[in-house]
């Protein structure tokens, strides 16, 4: 919900109100390390609370293209290709707009693939990651992904109750 701050060399420190929160930490795109899974900790008023936050080594790498649905790259546009653990992990991956390759440096487990790209490149963002990629230590999955054209049109009208079109909608 807001909070946070940055780590600076393993270390971390940020004021919150007395509360319960889900504790998430988030590693740069092409970071060393995969941060563990979000942790609930409670918060007392006036009180520091330390927490331990384990990585494990990223080992293997998810790489591939992003490719229209006749296999040519989709370059020139800007992409973020990121992989979640489901439990709340993410990676963010390194995205080269020239060739339309990505690079994602994970560790071992099951992870799933999405993607945002910019949408005046005509295509459609996948932001629910549905693609499932089992890793082991030291591997390299190549994963290409399939991007859709956005080429049909969705017209429509918000209206209240009597049929008039509402206004800001």
């Amino acid at each position: 919900g807001g909070l946070g701050g940055p780590i600076e060399r393993g270390t971390f420190s940020f004021k919150a109100p007395a509360g319960t929160y889900l504790l998430s930490v988030f590693l740069p795109p092409d970071s060393a390390y995969t941060a563990g899974s979000p942790q609930t900790v409670t918060l007392a008023s006036g009180k520091t609370l330390t927490v331990t936050v384990i990585v494990s080594a990223n080992t293997a790498k998810i790489t591939g293209q992003l490719q229209d649905t006749t296999g040519k790259a989709v370059t020139g546009f800007a992409a973020q290709v990121a992989a979640t653990s489901g439990k709340g992990v993410w990676q963010e991956g390194v995205f080269d707009r020239t060739t339309g390759t990505y690079t994602i440096r994970v560790s071992a487990g099951t992870w799933y693939l999405g993607y945002e790209i910019d949408p005046t490149s005509g295509f459609i963002s996948l932001r629910e990651p549905g693609i499932t990629v089992v890793i082991g230590d030291g591997e390299t999955v190549i994963k290409n992904l399939v991007v859709q054209k956005a080429g049909s049109i969705i017209k429509g009208q918000v209206t209240d109750p009597d049929g008039k079109g509402v206004f800001g909608a």
